[in-house]
């Protein structure tokens, strides 16, 4: 699993969304991010709930849609509450980096990516977002 040059983490594989996104009221591409602590660090929880929030309002000021989006491991229970945002992909990816990340998703005419926000790194299909999302 390469996205560029780098490897990816193989947990993006396996990550699942919950929060207030359905069907019907989401755009047709949009991103999913998160502010929480970069892929291999600890940060402590008032770090990342104050990146959460800037990360919030920093949508708020860019997209005409945003609504809480999850991403979750089923394996360990290990979750980071986050945004999904209708802004363009390189928006995103230019996002993800300001915020630390190693990669970003972006769902696209109903089908799931992850894109490392390193330079040059180029969508890998997860597949169909719809079968990655739980609704609670």
């Amino acid at each position: 699993m390469a996205i560029g040059s780098k490897r990816m983490n193989p947990i993006y594989a396996k990550t699942r969304f919950r929060g207030g996104i359905s069907q019907t009221d989401r755009p047709n591409t949009f991103a999913i991010l998160t502010a929480f602590a970069t892929t291999g660090e600890v940060w402590s929880e008032e770090r990342n709930r104050d990146a959460n929030a800037k990360l919030q309002r920093s949508l708020e000021s860019i997209s005409c849609w945003m609504i809480d989006a999850t991403g979750y491991s089923p394996e360990d229970g290990h979750a980071e509450p986050g945004w999904a945002a209708g802004i363009p992909l390189d928006i995103a990816l230019q996002i993800g980096r300001e915020f630390l990340q190693d990669a970003i998703f972006w769902v696209a005419d109903g089908e799931l990516f992850v894109v490392g926000c390193a330079a040059g790194s180029q969508p890998w299909s997860l597949g169909e977002f719809e079968a990655r999302l739980d609704r609670a």
